[in-house]
């Protein structure tokens, strides 16, 4: 009978070794989705609880490293999620990422939009200690609400060269501050965080993809078509990205660093993005004078300031500052016909008292942003984005850019900040499925009839993966003589 026990004892170790083997081979197979220069993991833990870990390539085991989270709640508000330091890398509390996006999971579907189809971007500032010097670096990456939902492990690795903070590594104590103390002070025994200064937020706002300024002799048009289409692909690899814009400048230089933080929304596939929407604008019944035309859809836009202080016990000074410009469909859901937009508003330049905000944005653009070179063309043309990408050598990820001045009217952004980029990336060219194109026709008996035309592109190019872009538009003024 001892014999036996032992026997079954042994056999039944070997049957559970044998099931914690085959438990952690499938369960925790990871996810692994590559945003730019962002790459996020997802796992089913088994023998932990699950984490949620940042980690900065390049920040070696020893160097100190200073994470302050955010999150673009549905609300519209800039929402912490904590200030969190590490060597190498650092762990976020997983109770308070996950409940953010589990608010996110509950907003998607009260939306009609699966959570599994959209990703929402965490908004992640960190700063590496150095031993002689520190670095920033400001990301945005998106995280699938459903992943959270499931309670899976998330891994994030951000891979994308800091930018320089002068100085030497370690904080120094100084008098405090002119406008300190912010509303609290986190644990001194972290080495600094980041504050988040100010935010602006505008919801369900008519955004426009491509937009028409026609003036001069407008009563020789017939017709003039707008279209736009962002559509997701997963078979073909193609994401839809709303780019997350940063500028970083740090205390005492008056040099700004521009450069594409990430995504602030991403869809993955047809359920997340399939707008496909277009518009013919006729003369006489939509527009009879000097007017601006755009199609679009309705969106959020956000736009936040932050100050970096490094901290000595009870004294913190600035560092550095950053700022964040944030766009994404309303509320955050599929982007679907359903959120298609277009307007017709006056002129701004000649009817600078009639003209709405989509008229404004423009003229702002128009004064701010490079103008191309002067095109000529006779009784019909069409211009689209895949010839304007070409013709700025930008990357298909910047082919169009969102107008972001209806939230900032009134208060003074920096010229780059008048919008965010939104486009494809892919390996395959997204240039078909991230597309907007401007059609316009002259009445049959004006014709000869010639029509000019210039499109406009942002005057400072954005740093993506070691590369500079500037971001193209399908902003066009259009001149009848």
């Amino acid at each position: 009978m001892g014999r036996r026990r032992v026997a079954l004892a042994l056999l039944a170790v070997l049957f559970l070794v044998s099931a914690l083997s085959y438990a952690v081979k499938h369960a925790e197979a990871p996810e692994v989705f590559e945003y730019g220069s962002a790459t996020v993991v997802y796992r089913n833990p088994v023998l932990a609880p699950p984490r949620v870990v940042v980690k900065i390539q390049g920040a070696s085991p020893s160097d100190r490293v200073v994470v302050s989270a955010y999150i673009w709640a549905p609300s519209g508000e800039i929402k912490p999620l904590g200030n969190y330091t590490g060597t190498g890398s650092v762990e976020l509390n997983y109770g308070r990422v996950k409940e953010s996006y589990e608010e996110w999971a509950r907003h998607l579907r009260s939306r009609g939009t699966d959570p599994s189809a959209v990703s929402i971007g965490m908004l992640i500032l960190a700063t590496i200690y150095k031993p002689e010097e520190a670095y920033a670096t400001i990301s945005a990456v998106p995280i699938k609400p459903s992943e959270l939902e499931a309670s899976r492990a998330v891994e994030v690795t951000l891979a994308e060269e800091p930018l320089p903070m002068p100085g030497k590594g370690a904080p120094q104590p100084q008098a405090t501050q002119q406008g300190w103390p912010p509303e609290y002070i986190p644990d001194t025994q972290k080495p600094g965080f980041w504050y988040l200064k100010k935010q602006y937020y505008a919801s369900t706002k008519g955004v426009a993809l491509a937009t028409v300024d026609i003036w001069g002799r407008v009563e020789k048009l017939d017709v003039v078509i707008l279209k736009a289409s962002l559509t997701a692909d997963r078979t073909l690899g193609i994401r839809i990205g709303f780019s997350a814009l940063a500028g970083f400048k740090p205390t005492g230089s008056s040099t700004v660093s521009w450069k594409i933080a990430g995504y602030a929304w991403s869809a993955e596939d047809k359920q997340g993005a399939s707008l496909d929407y277009y518009k013919v604008f006729y003369y006489g019944s939509d527009f009879d004078k000097e007017s601006v035309l755009a199609v679009g859809f309705y969106g959020d836009l956000a736009y936040a300031e932050y100050t970096y202080y490094d901290c000595n016990w009870y004294t913190c000074v600035p560092r550095g500052t950053a700022n964040l410009t944030l766009a994404r469909p309303a509320g955050g859901q599929a982007l679907t016909n359903n959120l298609a937009w277009y307007t017709v508003e006056p002129d701004p330049w000649i009817y600078p008292y009639a003209a709405g905000e989509t008229a404004e944005a423009y003229k702002l653009f128009y004064l701010n942003w490079n103008r191309s070179p002067e095109k000529v063309a006779q009784n019909v043309f069409t211009l689209d984005s895949i010839n304007v990408t070409r013709e700025v050598q930008t990357s298909p990820l910047f082919a169009l850019s969102l107008d972001f001045v209806k939230l900032t009217l009134g208060t003074s952004p920096p010229a780059p900040l008048f919008a965010v980029s939104v486009g494809g990336e892919s390996s395959y060219s997204a240039s078909v499925l991230s597309f907007a194109s401007a059609t316009v026709t002259t009445q049959r008996n004006y014709r000869p009839c010639e029509l000019r035309y210039k499109y406009l592109y942002s005057p400072v190019k954005y740093g993506l993966g070691g590369y500079y872009y500037p971001v193209a538009t399908m902003y066009v003024d259009v001149y009848i003589p």
